[in-house]
């Protein structure tokens, strides 16, 4: 005899329907891998270790070395709300967060998406927004620049009327309600809402050769391990997984074009007569922006326009991708080291791959001292040939 199975109950139905939502939601394209030979994939992150970084694709999962990746980005990113205290490292590292507490080795700093934990040994300053207090250099207090240098003992920075007061002691203990400091052998509680900052008493560290972007700051790692169960650095910085923003893998051995000055610039509008009107000459300048990611690496050049740049002491390499601003524009674009073209190609409809751009591979630098790029006139016509270049840099 058979047994019919009852009708499937029509609430567990609803939840199983909720749950492949869910699912089909979390293996959403959230990441962008970005390897040494150009390729760039898409999918979502599924894990990263010393030695390889996974990503689930639309095609297929696919795994990448450490040593063939330059950088990964992650593409779904919610901003928190603004942070009340901030966090330097010994080796110039910075996070941010909404509060800050110090028990024995290890510090945590809150934040909206989970708490970071990492030893107070990296810490060096910390600075707690106070209104009243006057700003300096976007989000450094003024007082940061009139630390006592060398200092013999860490500082308690405490507000005193409109100025601040820097207090010599050690520091031992940090809650939301105390700051615990021993001062001439005496341990005294200072109330935390009086305390601006903390500075300890330690040596500047040299930096990892991996720069990590995370939610309101960035940290330097010699190594990152990432999963659904948080961030690692270096074994020992915690962080929530959804507080990465990036990983740059070849930021010790490389160098942005978009943060080099110029060593010569020529830049002639369609119309010489542009460039006498106020504002017109800044905007056929080379100008750098953030289309792929943050900080802005991307390099906007506009025809006609001729840059040169010195080649960074040890170079071996020099590459970038093309793109134009518009669908319909076009340009010519051609590389040159010492005068000597070493590429050239239109960029248009034409010649872009399914990503939209032209690769352009590493070009080998050998021992030439200067780089220049020109953006001349195309398919555009006298009036487009804006192109993109997307994070141009030279490799060590």
């Amino acid at each position: 005899m058979r047994i019919l199975s009852p009708p499937l109950n029509p609430l567990i139905a609803l939840l199983a329907a909720a749950s492949l939502v869910v699912a089909v939601a979390a293996a959403a394209d959230d990441a962008v891998v970005e390897t040494t030979a150009g390729e760039r994939a898409t999918g979502s992150l599924a894990s990263i270790d010393d030695e390889t970084i996974r990503l689930d694709t639309p095609s297929g999962p696919r795994t990448f070395t450490v040593g063939q990746t330059r950088t990964v980005t992650r593409t779904k990113t919610d901003k928190a709300e603004g942070p009340t205290v901030r966090l330097i490292c010994v080796d110039g590292g910075r996070l941010s967060g909404t509060g800050f507490t110090a028990d024995g080795e290890l510090v945590t700093l809150a934040g909206p998406e989970g708490a970071a934990t990492l030893p107070i040994a990296r810490v060096r300053t910390v600075l707690w927004n106070h209104g009243g207090e006057p700003e300096a250099d976007g989000d450094r207090p003024a007082w940061l620049a009139t630390l006592p240098e060398p200092a013999d003992a860490d500082i308690v920075v405490v507000a005193k009327g409109g100025d601040v007061q820097f207090v010599p002691c050690a520091i031992v203990g940090v809650t939301p309600e105390k700051v615990t400091v021993i001062l001439d052998g005496e341990t005294i509680p200072v109330n935390r809402d009086k305390v601006v900052g903390l500075h300890w008493l330690r040596e500047p560290a040299p930096a990892g050769g991996i720069a990590v972007g995370v939610e309101g700051g960035s940290l330097h790692a010699s190594n990152v391990a990432w999963g659904p169960g948080g961030l690692v650095i270096d074994g020992v910085v915690r962080l929530p997984a959804t507080a990465l923003r990036s990983i740059d893998y070849a930021a010790a051995r490389t160098v942005r074009l978009a943060t080099l000055p110029t060593e010569r610039l020529d830049v002639e509008p369609f119309f010489g007569g542009l460039r006498e009107i106020e504002g017109m000459s800044d905007y056929f300048r080379p100008r750098v922006v953030g289309i792929d990611a943050a900080p802005a690496r991307d390099l906007v050049m506009r025809a006609r326009t001729v840059a040169v740049w010195r080649v960074p002491e040890g170079s071996r390499s020099f590459s970038t991708a093309v793109s134009p601003v518009a669908i319909s524009g076009g340009a010519v674009v051609a590389i040159a080291l010492d005068e000597r073209e070493v590429f050239r190609g239109a960029v248009d409809q034409s010649s872009l791959d399914q990503a939209g751009r032209l690769a352009i591979a590493a070009i080998p630098v050998g021992a030439a001292r200067r780089l220049s790029i020109t953006v001349d006139y195309g398919t555009a016509g006298p009036i487009g040939g804006a192109v993109v270049f997307h994070d141009p840099l030279f490799t060590r």
